[in-house]
């Protein structure tokens, strides 16, 4: 059995990408592919099950175990299992330099548990120019206060590097894991390669996909608005907050109140979207990744 762990997109690109899925379940049945959508406990069990066989446990007997709590059938040749949380959460995905400070140990985890499988890793990059903003947003309505700047100075912007966080995922124990990359902003046009090159589906040109396109936009105005609204009218409570959140989104009170922010600049921006740029020449060299890039007609 071939193990494929999707750690990335990014919320509307992962989402879609599980409804792609669903869309051709059949498809995938057909080629003995079975896929996991995210679940709360996916990283617990794999840790349990990865210390179980450290611990000296029959490795064979905890792998079956484990693979029979997600697959409803033995007869499967690929297993995909959809999950960026299992390497942090939307709201915390930094720490100072790093994205995802524990790519590392859960590929450990996953080399222990799979040892005698094929496994491969599927990352979405993304802007840092959008990447900052979302993740800011996440952290404001998912009451995690914090302003702005304070958000930026705990961050060294100039050492964010995906292609940092990939070498850190490959594992570089006797052999890395093989990984397969692309970008964020490309998904709309090419979730079809992407879908196909994860489940291994020849004819995935003809997949379906969700009627609706992914929206990638993040307004960062927003979540200063919300930020501001809640420093000055703090709530005392959860179901307080979640109901002021509702509201708030409902409204759209972002067009018309604009909050500006003397910390992101357009020189930031567009810093931060070059240093990208030229990370990405370096990806698309890195041993033992692929990328995944829109395909283009003379």
């Amino acid at each position: 059995m071939e193990i494929r762990i999707y750690i990335g997109g990014h919320q509307a690109t992962m989402q879609h990408f599980v409804d792609t899925l669903e869309a051709n379940k059949n498809a995938l049945a057909a080629a003995k592919t079975a896929f996991i959508t995210p679940h709360d406990t996916t990283y617990s069990d794999i840790f349990k099950a990865s210390k179980a066989i450290r611990k000296n446990g029959n490795p064979h007997f905890i792998q079956q175990e484990f693979l029979q709590k997600y697959t409803s059938t033995q007869d499967i040749e690929k297993l995909i299992f959809i999950d960026n949380r299992i390497i942090g959460s939307d709201h915390r995905m930094f720490e100072k330099e790093l994205f995802y400070p524990k790519p590392g140990g859960f590929i450990k985890q996953i080399q222990v548990l799979f040892e005698n499988f094929p496994t491969h890793l599927y990352i979405e990059t993304r802007d840092i120019a959008s990447l900052l903003p979302a993740n800011y947003y996440n952290r404001v309505f998912n009451n995690t206060p914090d302003s702005f700047e304070a958000f930026l100075t705990k961050l060294n912007l100039e050492d964010l590097r995906w292609s940092s966080f990939i070498d850190r995922a490959q594992g570089r124990n006797d052999a890395a894991v093989p990984i397969t990359a692309w970008r964020y902003e490309d998904y709309p046009y090419i979730w079809r390669d992407i879908a196909g090159a994860i489940t291994g589906i020849p004819k995935f040109q003809d997949f379906t996909g969700p009627p609706e396109k992914p929206d990638l936009d993040v307004n960062l105005n927003v979540a200063l608005l919300f930020y501001k609204y809640t420093q000055k009218y703090p709530v005392k409570s959860q179901d307080e907050f979640d109901t002021l959140k509702t509201l708030f989104l409902e409204r759209d009170l972002s067009a018309s109140n604009i909050v500006g922010n003397p910390h992101w600049t357009p020189e930031i921006i567009q810093g931060l979207t070059h240093s990208y740029e030229d990370d990405w020449y370096y990806i698309e060299r890195m041993e033992d990744v692929k990328v995944i890039q829109p395909r283009v007609f003379n």
